[in-house]
């Protein structure tokens, strides 16, 4: 069943705009699928087992980096956020084969397996994304949807920033029509040392046949909530209140320490230079959401930044929170910790003074229904290279 076909239209309030930010973060995208998955089973208005919220139906404009691309580009295209945790929980030993090393001994095998684990990778995560996003382009989602989409991502060649967008712009060039939404998040996913470069081109496109190359847009928006924010005072014309919704991944609190003192971290500290990659999207986070509600008021619209609250892994849980963790003890972890934050979010929403939590939960109470569609069969990964 076409997951495009499958929502129940009800008419959305139309007063405010209203923008879904979705941070990056590998593996933790399975906290933020499981908290939206668990939010809306606790909004869901009928007693049929198979309803569930057309979350993408719920926003004006999706902006995803990464593995919050694959939310974003999900959530456009009608799929509903329980198959899109499912997916996550299924695909990610496969994407990510090999967890980075932490000895000697490991990295030199990791030295001579790393290639061949992230080509695999590369191409797992291409099939397992192709089975609900199918061939589908930004062009067809926007049509047959009319919901706003952006994905970022770093453009290899200039080292430039390149942001994937939906023609919801006036004015707009429709550059990133032909793309398939498998090859943004492609694109968007392509962490350095995790991942491979993603090099992708516009689909049927006689005007572009050369291909380009893409690595991780968390590179310079983790946290995209600047870039929702820029796109969101573009496409208002007609000057409504805006309400930017940002889901993080649930970085782990700050657990890094120096070891008796010792300051001269090397290869293997450094986990092959990947903790540099996790500092630089962890430390996005708060630094951006400050500078956007900083901006926000001076503004002549009014705008909101809402925060889905969450509560950081406790230093000793940090290992569950890296980009590899692919355990069924670390998705576990996340899963549980996902669902405690609803919980208290949900508590929060019993309090009439809490304006955020209020927000939250008109904003869901007003989300349309869907069909749930017929969720991809999985095959199981037994084991890891």
């Amino acid at each position: 069943m076409d997951p495009l076909d499958t929502y129940v239209e009800v008419s959305m309030p139309n007063d405010v705009l209203r923008v879904l930010s979705i941070d990056g973060g590998g593996m933790r995208g399975i906290y933020a699928s499981a908290y939206l998955n668990k939010l809306q089973k606790s909004h869901i208005r009928g007693k049929d087992p198979d309803e569930c919220l057309d979350v993408g139906k719920g926003f004006d404009l999706i902006v995803g980096t990464s593995s919050g691309a694959i939310m974003a580009c999900g959530l456009v295209a009608g799929v509903s956020i329980s198959t899109i945790a499912e997916a996550f929980s299924e695909f990610g030993p496969k994407v990510f084969p090999r967890q980075l090393p932490t000895s000697i001994c490991e990295a030199f095998l990791d030295f001579i397996y790393r290639k061949k684990s992230i080509r695999s990778g590369e191409m797992a995560l291409s099939k397992e994304l192709k089975k609900f996003l199918e061939d589908k382009t930004v062009g067809q989602v926007w049509e047959k949807r009319k919901i706003a989409l952006v994905v970022t991502a770093v453009h290899l060649y200039d080292h430039n920033a390149w942001v994937f967008k939906t023609p919801h712009l006036t004015g707009t060039n429709r550059r990133d029509n032909d793309y398939r939404l498998v090859d943004i998040c492609l694109a968007s996913t392509a962490a350095p040392i995790y991942r491979t470069i993603a090099n992708i081109r516009p689909q049927n496109n006689e005007n572009d046949p050369l291909y380009k190359a893409f690595v991780d847009g968390g590179l310079f928006a983790n946290n995209p909530v600047l870039v929702a924010l820029w796109d969101a005072l573009e496409m208002n014309q007609d000057k409504r209140p805006i309400e930017i919704y940002c889901l993080g991944t649930n970085p782990p609190d700050g657990s890094d320490r120096l070891s008796n003192g010792r300051n001269d971290w090397s290869y293997c500290e450094w986990r092959k230079g990947a903790k540099v990659v996790d500092m630089t999207l962890n430390a996005q986070q708060n630094l951006f959401d400050h500078m956007a509600k900083t901006i926000a008021k001076h503004l002549r619209v009014k705008c909101s930044i809402i925060r889905f609250s969450s509560k950081a892994l406790a230093s000793e849980q940090s290992k569950h929170g890296q980009i590899d963790a692919t355990s069924e003890e670390s998705m576990s972890v996340l899963r549980t910790q996902a669902e405690k934050d609803v919980d208290s979010l949900c508590s929060k929403m019993k309090n009439s003074s809490d304006e955020d939590a209020q927000k939250i939960k008109a904003l869901f109470q007003s989300m349309p229904t869907m069909q749930r569609e017929q969720p991809p069969t999985y095959e199981r990964n037994e084991s890891h290279v």
